[in-house]
């Protein structure tokens, strides 16, 4: 499998997370890892902003995400497992709640 490139803009303080994807064996997934690295370079940025462009080069096996994204995704996730009389019954059947940032 090939490499995957991405480019992002990050201001100071804003964060990415990687992860592998949990559709692909992990350790096949770690192993194109150590084969190959991640690769994290600026490639442009803009002081007065404080904004940065971030390029990535990873297996395609790891999932690249903005911080916003994931947390959406998590509080989207957690609302359609309450949807049952207001429990969190695929985790640990207590009250809904929303994941905290």
């Amino acid at each position: 499998m090939a490499q995957g490139s991405l480019v992002l803009s990050r201001r100071v303080g804003q964060k990415l997370i990687l992860t592998i994807d949990p559709s692909v064996d992990p350790q096949v997934a770690l192993q194109r890892i150590l084969e190959e690295g991640i690769e994290i370079c600026v490639t442009k940025s803009d002081f007065l902003r404080k904004q940065f462009r971030l390029g990535i080069k990873a297996p395609r096996e790891v999932r690249v995400q903005r911080e916003e994204l994931v947390w959406r995704d998590n509080a989207r996730n957690n609302l359609e497992s309450c949807s049952n009389g207001g429990l969190d019954i695929d985790s640990d059947g207590g009250p809904c709640e929303l994941p905290r940032r």
